[in-house]
């Protein structure tokens, strides 16, 4: 099912709009392609993104339902996602929420990821 609604990812629009999400000391955790790395704090993670937003043109996104798991001092949202840009990229995210911003994200590039057939399709 297409939907970007839940993400928070680059799609959104250019790091500077996408910012307000994150906590002043996330963590970011980029595993696999040329962006590996860890990036620590508000400053390190919008340079991230400007740099694949920059790197991977317009993006269009589509994902399977996410999933979560909540209680009242956070939640952590899984869902699989195809980027389609320069490159197609199948992405797994783990996301962690306090207080309604991003305080831990994972961005697991996984090539053989199985993300549903209506999202490689775009239907």
């Amino acid at each position: 099912d297409e939907d970007s609604s839940w993400g928070y990812g680059p799609y959104k629009a250019d790091g500077t709009t996408l910012m307000h999400h994150y906590a002043d000391d996330a963590q970011l955790l980029w595993v696999g392609g040329p962006l590996d790395g860890h990036y620590s704090g508000r400053a390190a993670i919008q340079s991230l993104w400007e740099h694949f937003a920059s790197a991977q043109g317009k993006l269009a996104l589509t994902s399977d339902t996410p999933a979560e798991s909540a209680n009242p001092r956070g939640s952590t949202v899984f869902a699989k996602a195809l980027y389609v840009g320069k490159n197609r990229i199948k992405v797994l995210h783990v996301l962690v929420f306090r207080n309604d911003q991003i305080v831990s994200e994972i961005w697991q590039v996984d090539p053989s990821l199985n993300v549903s057939q209506a999202a490689l399709t775009g239907h």
